[in-house]
């Protein structure tokens, strides 16, 4: 598919950083919730050099920089969310407060690949103060 792509656009097939880094990253803000989870996958099959900050090629800072920023997480209202605006449906304490509340990702993210490139960009925890004092005040409301 990513070949079939790329000579459409006149290019030579590389490799998938390069794809990712060069065509995907800038544009995946605007993606429909499929591909969002296909370029999250092919985040994940870069390993953890993506997250290596210090000394990473420009190409693999990239990609990281598109998952942590970009509006890739498309809820069921067609609503857009960046990773770090949701909270990790595998925490546990989060799931027992809110239970299938929107603040998570939806099902179709949340296969262990995508998963592990979200928390890598930022999924909120129950450890994170912010989601704690969300979790209180939800709380004290009902």
């Amino acid at each position: 598919e990513t070949g079939q792509l790329l000579s459409t656009l006149g290019k030579d097939r590389s490799s998938t950083a390069s794809f990712l880094a060069e065509f995907a990253s800038a544009r995946v803000g605007l993606f429909g919730s499929e591909l969002c989870v296909k370029f999250l996958e092919a985040a994940a099959s870069l390993g953890k050099a993506l997250w290596n900050m210090t000394g990473a090629p420009k190409q693999l800072q990239t990609i990281a920089q598109a998952c942590q920023n970009a509006p890739l997480i498309v809820l069921p209202s067609g609503e857009r969310r960046r990773c770090s605006e949701l909270a990790d449906p595998g925490d546990a304490a989060l799931t027992e407060v809110f239970g299938s509340s929107a603040m998570f990702p939806p099902e179709e993210y949340r296969g262990d690949l995508t998963m592990s490139v979200m928390r890598q960009a930022g999924l909120r925890r129950f450890s994170d103060p912010s989601i704690f004092l969300q979790a209180a005040s939800e709380a004290l409301a009902a």
